[in-house]
């Protein structure tokens, strides 16, 4: 008896490892949720910000040490990407916008980057300090000759980051 219960505590342990490490994120990995799974304290400052939002997808990250839930969704016909800590405050809405709603040196800077290319979505990234969003940048997708590139741009056009997919 002894060694199946060895046996046993040994198979019960691999399997809460292995149980713990698939609901840990290391930095940067990110696990789908489904809204019903999300805490009620995210949940709550996501539907009071969009009561009506459509939640198109929702993922739980690691950044910089904190849990972020990423949430992409629809609301007034219009798409959003909104971020939450876990304990509730919303830091960052991204709202789409028309590229004719981007500032003029914006749209040259995607212009002459990418003087063949097609924009495909534009969006408004705004933090959130005390319930107020203040924008600070501008995140563009391009369709350039097939490839998609995301550029990011402070609010007078300077990229602060771009990725090629």
């Amino acid at each position: 008896m002894l060694k199946f219960t060895s046996r046993a505590s040994l198979a019960l342990a691999f399997l809460l490892v292995a149980g713990c490490n698939m609901m840990t994120n290391k930095e940067g990995g990110a696990a789908k949720l489904d809204p019903a799974n999300v805490p009620p304290k995210v949940m709550d400052s996501a539907k009071a910000r969009f009561p009506d939002a459509q939640w198109r997808s929702i993922t739980r990250e690691r950044e910089n040490n904190m849990t972020i839930y990423d949430f992409e969704l629809s609301s007034q016909g219009k798409k959003f990407e909104m971020d939450i800590k876990d304990d509730g405050t919303i830091l960052e809405i991204e709202k789409e916008i028309a590229a004719s709603e981007l500032p003029e040196q914006a749209r040259r800077t995607v212009a002459s980057k990418y003087p063949h290319g097609t924009i495909k979505e534009t969006l408004q990234k705004s933090l959130i300090k005390d319930g107020k969003e203040t924008p600070h940048e501008y995140e563009v997708v391009v369709d350039d000759g097939g490839k998609e590139k995301e550029v990011t741009m402070s609010l007078d056009g300077k990229v602060t980051e771009e990725s090629g997919h």
